[in-house]
């Protein structure tokens, strides 16, 4: 069996000593582009050129060698850039080897020609998945009347035996997965097309997409480490994107447009956003779940069943709150998910609705109504239910009684929302450390609540998600500055603006930090500027003040409210609201 060549850490130190020594996949491509160009140099800007494509090609030595056979006619960069036509690009190697090995379309037609026929089918079959698969995966795509379970283990043994196939190892955490070289999964894919089935194939790829979420969400409630079920699923996350944009392709054909049942890609689209949200709330950065959700949500129709149709608004108004977006984007989904679900049999599904509906914000229900609510869930929860799922009806009691003005009740409840996020893992513990850092600043637990948000970054640290502690740091903020520390409060607005970026894409939410901030060092008319700034950019937005947002807001507002007449103030506002979130920062001094 062969191996490909060691491939540069595209996570690891990029120093050209570095990728040319550690690599076997560089020094075979250097060698190779210095024998038939002796002018070839691995300079420092070529280097990292050099170990994308060795990356890209897997490692493969035949693919390696073409690709440098080709600098002559494409130099390097040109190369890189081409490298989605595999098959096309490494073309012949002059003058060396057998004629199976001159080019690597057929080399690998060479190697298809030896398979029989059962491999031949799940060989291309395989070139529908992205980013590699699982065993579970791969039964769900490849078992049908023709292939067993058995038959199916077999075959893609054999594959592997043959090198056309790679097995990673997998651990306790992660199961074992299997992933087609690029070059070989370039050649299969072309032999799906010439099959006529890739469109099928694609079509079996959602289905076995929406099976997995679908089974992942009937265990949310019995899997006592969320962050270990979530990193098995995340694992897919190449193949989700893949399903999802192939849908979206289709969702945006015409519906009299040859190929794919257009009430079947509805309905699996549905299917993969409505049972996506456990997993897209916790690896989604840049709102990619939030967008197929909607665009799914779309679909919905009267021949949409009931339940699904409930799942797929339950998943809709908790990554719309996840990304921070204003109630009236998401509110109408609440009564109707909870309508839907009393409908069902599903105790899992009412839980979640009451618990979604009972910790909205004010005008969505009143506070009465959101007791009542969170009571009725209380009947429905299990003891045995998984910490994640038990944490649902906490966080909507942290809401409920902060809008309600029980701040000790708050907290209390914010108390328990990190315990069990602590027992399940994963990064909901960073958002309930952040959650009760506020609580304790509006109880006057100065100390606890920098403490709280310390923690917050510490866990985010630890996780390897420093973006998702932004919410620590805006509300460590204020307690920095109530114990006058202000160094440490400018420090913690820069940081939280670095994360802000990385996560939602915009640093809106420390602009009213930092108001409060330039009030706290007595540059007063700048504060005011500042909340007129916040004001604009969150209006922008289309988002919502949050509560430690609006907190701060009045503290600025009121304690200037002595010193500057009404009309001074609104001017001052209508004057940094023409600033953009950019030139906010710089004149708070954090460019």
């Amino acid at each position: 069996r062969l191996t490909p060549l060691a491939v540069p850490d595209p996570a690891a130190a990029t120093a050209e000593g570095q990728l040319a020594s550690g690599s076997g996949a560089v020094q075979l491509f250097i060698a190779r582009a210095q024998a038939i160009d002796r002018h070839f140099a691995a300079t420092p800007d070529v280097l990292p050129i050099v170990a994308d494509i060795c990356r890209r090609l897997d490692g493969l030595p035949l693919a390696i060698e073409l690709a440098a056979a080709r600098l002559p006619l494409l130099g390097v960069r040109a190369l890189q850039q081409r490298l989605d036509e595999r098959l096309s690009v490494l073309g012949a190697r002059p003058g060396r080897g057998p004629l199976r090995q001159q080019t690597i379309r057929a080399a690998f037609s060479w190697s298809h020609a030896l398979l029989n026929k059962q491999e031949q089918i799940i060989w291309r079959r395989l070139a529908v998945f992205s980013g590699g698969f699982s065993l579970d995966l791969a039964h769900r795509l490849l078992v049908d009347a023709d292939f067993a379970p058995e038959a199916v283990l077999d075959q893609l043994g054999a594959l592997v035996d043959k090198s056309l196939l790679i097995a990673d190892a997998g651990d306790d955490r992660r199961p074992q997965r299997y992933r087609l070289l690029e070059p070989a999964r370039a050649f299969a894919l072309a032999q799906l097309e010439q099959a006529d089935e890739l469109d099928a194939m694609r079509l079996r790829h959602a289905r076995a997409l929406g099976d997995l979420l679908k089974a992942s969400d009937d265990r949310v409630a019995h899997e006592r480490r969320f962050d270990v079920q979530i990193g098995r699923l995340a694992a897919e996350l190449d193949n989700l994107r893949a399903a999802m944009q192939w849908l979206t392709e289709r969702m945006d054909r015409r519906p009299d447009a040859a190929g794919v049942d257009q009430c079947t890609v509805r309905q699996l689209a549905i299917t993969l956003a409505a049972h996506g949200d456990w997993l897209w709330s916790e690896v989604d950065s840049f709102g990619e779940g939030l967008r197929f959700c909607r665009r799914a949500r779309e679909c919905l129709d009267d021949d949409v069943p009931v339940a699904l149709a409930a799942r797929l608004r339950l998943a809709h108004q908790m990554l719309a709150r996840t990304r921070l977006r204003p109630a009236a984007e998401w509110a109408v989904d609440a009564p109707l998910a909870l309508e839907g679900f009393r409908q069902g049999s599903d105790r899992v599904g009412l839980y979640r609705a009451l618990c979604a509906l009972g910790g909205t914000p004010p005008g969505v229900v009143s506070d009465d109504e959101s007791l009542a609510l969170l009571r009725e869930a209380e009947q429905l929860e299990l003891p045995e239910w998984s910490p994640v799922l038990r944490r649902r009806r906490q966080a909507a009691l942290e809401w409920c009684h902060d809008r309600g003005g029980r701040i000790e009740a708050c907290r209390q409840a914010g108390l328990r929302s990190v315990a069990l996020a602590h027992e399940a893992g994963g990064v909901g513990e960073i958002a309930a450390l952040g959650n009760l850092a506020d609580t304790e600043f509006e109880l006057g637990l100065v100390d606890d609540a920098i403490a709280s948000c310390r923690r917050a970054i510490a866990v985010a640290t630890q996780l390897g998600r420093p973006e998702e502690a932004f919410n620590a740091f805006q509300h460590m903020v204020p307690a920095l500055l109530e114990r006058e520390r202000i160094a440490e409060a400018e420090a913690a607005i820069r940081q939280g603006r670095d994360q802000l970026l990385r996560s939602l894409g915009s640093a809106s939410g420390m602009l009213m930090p930092l108001a409060l901030l330039a009030f706290k060092r007595g540059e007063e008319r700048l504060a005011v500027q500042l909340v007129g700034c916040a004001d604009r950019a969150r209006t922008d937005e289309g988002l919502d003040l949050h509560s430690p947002e609006r907190r701060m807001r009045d503290a600025v507002l009121s304690g200037m409210s002595n010193v500057l007449p009404e009309a001074a103030m609104s001017a001052l506002q209508a004057e940094g609201a023409q600033w953009d979130a950019d030139d906010g920062f710089a004149r708070g001094g954090m460019d």
